[in-house]
């Protein structure tokens, strides 16, 4: 993980709850210059072609399509809505990243976000807790603020897509 985006996140958990960073209004992006389909994103950052929708839809954590930045409508998911489609491999990985924080700023337990993350119906949640669980050394009730969000987006992208993330992205 990049020094800064670390340092970064120190700040963050110093500052209050839904206090921004003096200049700062955007959350830092991993978008490399290249705005074109990358298969790499920062770092070597590569989504197996197994994981098809994460793949074509450089979305390695299969997020569903919430009107994200730089994101359009991608496929039908299964069970409702769509999948989000980025440009780039970091694009969804900035997309990621930006969920697990905005939802440790909304308060949720470890337990809450990933039901929410992974809902009943279209996925084993109990076992999708227990993986978290066991990957982040956390409890369920565990508030996800108290998570290094780097760690939370690692699990979730080789979880959703099997895309192993490097030490630094």
């Amino acid at each position: 993980i990049p020094r800064a985006l670390r340092q970064e996140y120190e700040e963050a958990k110093k500052r209050g709850k839904g206090e921004k960073p003096a200049g700062k209004s955007e959350p830092r992006s991993f978008n490399m210059e290249d705005d074109s389909r990358a298969e790499y994103g920062a770092g070597g950052t590569v989504i197996p072609e197994t994981s098809r929708i994460a793949f074509e839809h450089n979305n390695p954590g299969n997020l569903k399509f919430a009107g994200q930045e730089g994101a359009e409508q991608g496929e039908p998911a299964s069970d409702e809505g769509h999948f989000a489609r980025f440009k780039t491999v970091d694009a969804g990985m900035e997309a990621l990243r930006a969920q697990v924080l905005k939802d440790s700023e909304r308060g949720l337990s470890v337990e809450e976000f990933i039901t929410k993350y992974a809902p009943p119906g279209s996925n084993d949640t109990a076992t999708y807790i227990a993986q978290a669980m066991e990957a982040l050394k956390a409890r369920p009730g565990d508030s996800l603020a108290e998570l290094d969000p780097y760690d939370v987006v690692r699990f979730i992208a080789k979880k959703e897509s099997g895309t192993e993330l490097p030490d630094q992205y």
